[in-house]
């Protein structure tokens, strides 16, 4: 990081969270921490979003992330989307998509799609246990096999079957690597 007397360079970006100094100022994120609020997404991707970097609740579509400590979206349908930000890493934490209670409707169908509309993953039974979504496709039209996806927003459809009500619940979700 530039300094100059001990203080980061206005242009510096010392947390190389894609924000400089002076960006970091004017907003009042932390110059010398990535992701000032926690919430697994770096500072500059949030400004890129149009999220607030100051605040782990305010997620893409405006649904807070319980690995942000927020409160889980409650839904009347009988499943919830437990995070919508994905970090396939395999530390434990947000390693795939979890759908709260979808195992209570075996009948589903996930579907994953790019910014473009391209489906990305598919998978009929999803369960949160061996049929989940990582963050990589599983072969459709663009992407080959078990590519990882890049780091950026996703859009999903839940389809499931509630007491013979076919029922969909769609939703961003963010993947960062």
């Amino acid at each position: 990081c530039d300094h100059n007397g001990g203080k980061a360079l206005p242009e510096s970006d010392c947390d190389a969270d894609g924000l400089t100094t002076a960006q970091e100022d004017a907003i009042g994120s932390d110059p010398n921490n990535a992701d000032t609020d926690g919430d697994t997404i770096p500072d500059g991707q949030e400004v890129t979003d149009g999220t607030d970097p100051l605040d782990p609740c305010d997620a893409i579509g405006g649904v807070p992330t319980l690995a942000a400590g927020c409160d889980e979206e409650v839904v009347s349908s009988g499943i919830a989307v437990a995070n919508e930000i994905l970090t396939p890493d395999n530390d434990g934490v947000n390693d795939f998509f979890r759908i709260e209670n979808i195992e209570s409707f075996p009948n589903n169908t996930v579907q994953i799609y790019n910014r473009w509309g391209v489906v990305v993953y598919e998978m009929a039974g999803y369960d949160n246990q061996s049929n989940v979504f990582r963050g990589a496709s599983n072969g459709r039209v663009t992407i080959s096999t078990d590519s990882e996806l890049p780091v950026g927003v996703y859009f999903y459809i839940i389809k499931y079957v509630n007491e013979g009500n076919h029922l969909n619940k769609a939703g961003y979700l963010y993947i960062n690597r």
